[in-house]
């Protein structure tokens, strides 16, 4: 009886010991990075403009002659409420899929290749950095605009070919917008 005691408590010895060994193993872990920030007042995107539609219209591809031909510009507006008064730190950014050879212009949904895209025109008819970060184009609508708690960005867009034979089809495009802070 002594013996098998004394084995048992042998055994329980190693196991401690064993069990001990793997405790203190050091692992690696991991990282967590909390991101955001604190701004003196949050905008809203105005309802009426959560989900909007901009008709470009319908043109020949006889139009598109060269590179770079684009069709007249369409304005569009889109607004804020609830921003504070005279703040100049709110802004808008811009995200979709671009065409590979001009990352400012928007790809359409459609899938031939027809050789144009939609391009997106903020403050001073300058071209939108898309998938960037807001920048003057669309901070220079807000302090324009900044008196009043109420925001209009006014923009454009137009279809503008980036291939020199440009085809018929469906010429429709989706892109996010997204409220930016400074």
């Amino acid at each position: 009886m002594k013996k098998s005691l004394l084995s048992v408590a042998s055994v329980a010895l190693v196991l401690a010991a064993v069990n001990a060994q793997a405790e203190s193993v050091n692992n690696p872990g991991g990282n967590i990075s909390f991101l955001g920030s604190l701004v003196a007042s949050t905008c809203v995107i105005d309802s009426g403009d959560q989900s909007k539609s901009v008709t470009l219209g319908q043109y020949a591809t006889s139009i598109f002659k060269n590179i770079g031909d684009q069709t007249p510009d369409v304005p569009f507006t889109i607004r804020l409420t609830g921003c504070a008064k005279a703040a100049n730190n709110y802004g808008l950014r811009f995200e979709g899929t671009t065409v590979n050879s001009s990352p400012n212009l928007l790809a359409l949904k459609s899938t031939s290749d027809l050789g144009v895209g939609i391009e997106i025109l903020g403050a001073g008819d300058k071209v939108i950095n898309l998938n960037q970060p807001a920048d003057d184009t669309t901070w220079q609508a807000a302090q324009a605009a900044g008196a009043t708690d109420i925001t209009t960005f006014n923009l454009k867009a137009h279809y503008k070919s980036f291939a020199q034979k440009v085809s018929s089809g469906d010429a429709a495009s989706n892109v996010k917008f997204v409220i930016a802070y400074k």
